[in-house]
């Protein structure tokens, strides 16, 4: 990376789509909106780091699971039916659908 070119504090969202994410995930909380900053601006380096799709994947389980917490006490009632399942390594995959399923959101598959 050249020293003109892209760097952490002068970073710029590629598109509007970016800017409107962010100012969403400001509303869960600084961590999430920062951990997607992060990330826009690691997939925006040019040439990437070696570790980018690495270090990307853990900054979104981050916002995935800031999300989860905002998101289940207001649909409680679907996670309850979670509780009482067996630990599975479907376990997680439960729980994203209880929440598609507590805010009236189909399950594509």
């Amino acid at each position: 990376m050249d020293t003109g070119e892209i760097n952490s504090t002068s970073f710029k969202f590629s598109d509007s789509r970016q800017e409107r994410i962010y100012r969403r995930l400001l509303l869960v909380g600084t961590g999430p909106a920062a951990f997607y900053r992060d990330a826009c601006f690691l997939m925006a380096l040019k040439p990437p780091m070696h570790t980018s799709t690495h270090l990307i994947s853990h900054l979104v389980r981050e916002i995935e699971s800031s999300l989860r917490d905002v998101i289940q006490p207001a649909i409680a009632q679907s996670f309850k039916s979670i509780e009482k399942k067996v630990r599975s390594e479907d376990n997680h995959r439960d729980k994203i659908e209880a929440i598609l399923k507590g805010l009236n959101i189909p399950i594509v598959r």
